[in-house]
């Protein structure tokens, strides 16, 4: 079993509205996202890691390889490593982002 260690929070922006605090596991990172409404989209980009998204509270607009797919409280959508993707809120949410492995470069902050 391995050990518990005390993981820092980064704080990130990707975009103005879009709060996101991450800590980085071994071969994860994790994101919590606060989005207010009205919030611009996060740009169409891609990155190496495979990312999962899932919506706590609000809606999320991801679009995935130019499919759009609106997700809601309790849904989760994975994006495959490389392929281009773009999100936006629908309205004000609260969202889970998990990237594997760890997102060491991440949107919005100078890490």
């Amino acid at each position: 079993m391995s050990e518990a260690r005390q993981a820092t929070t980064i704080m990130i922006e990707p975009a103005p509205g879009w709060r996101g605090e991450a800590v980085h596991g071994e071969r994860m990172t994790l994101i919590s996202y606060t989005i207010a409404a009205g919030s611009p989209e996060v740009h169409e980009h891609q990155h190496p890691e495979e990312e999962a998204w899932t919506v706590v509270e609000g809606e999320l607009a991801l679009v995935i390889g130019g499919e759009e797919r609106i997700l809601r409280p309790g849904d989760a959508a994975i994006v495959g490593a490389n392929v281009p993707h773009r999100v936006r809120a629908v309205q004000a949410t609260r969202a889970f982002v998990v990237d594997s492995p760890a997102r060491l470069r991440l949107p919005g902050t100078g890490h």
